[in-house]
């Protein structure tokens, strides 16, 4: 009997160690487990942080835009008013381009020499001016503000 006593305090004894080691098994998969929660942890935290930052660049590029669509529009009416401008100086320069030619001819045919007169000379510098303000400013389009 002793020996069957022995053998059963043996087998209980081997039990407990396979029990142990299989409590010992599962806790390391709890503290696996635990270490991938802590890791998703920082992903997410990561991610939130990230999608805040993306939200307020995207707020911050809307109201670029909106100041853009505002300014477009202001610099489209001013150059409206530009070409409408130009358009004013074309009719009073049909209407002065014949008087300077009248004032010269009838300069010439007194005598004088056209430039000496106060009002051509004057007539010339504005006419000059025109025609350097036409270059700079008359090829500036609203396509150009479309880019």
């Amino acid at each position: 009997m002793n020996t069957h006593r022995a053998v059963r305090q043996f087998l209980a004894k081997e039990e407990n160690k396979t029990k142990l080691a299989s409590e010992k098994v599962e806790l390391g998969l709890v503290d696996d487990l635990l270490a991938q929660t802590k890791e998703s942890k920082t992903i997410l935290n990561d991610i939130e942080n990230f999608g805040k930052q993306v939200e307020k660049k995207i707020e911050e590029v809307n109201a670029i835009k909106k100041h853009l669509k505002s300014e477009i529009s202001a610099t489209k009416k001013i150059q409206k008013s530009l070409n409408s401008k130009f358009k004013s100086y074309d009719k009073w320069e049909a209407r002065a381009e014949k008087l300077y030619t009248k004032v010269v001819k009838t300069a010439e045919d007194l005598g004088i020499k056209p430039n000496k007169l106060e009002g051509v000379a004057e007539w010339s510098a504005e006419d000059k001016k025109y025609r350097k303000l036409l270059f700079n400013y008359s090829s500036l389009g609203t396509k150009d503000l479309e880019k």
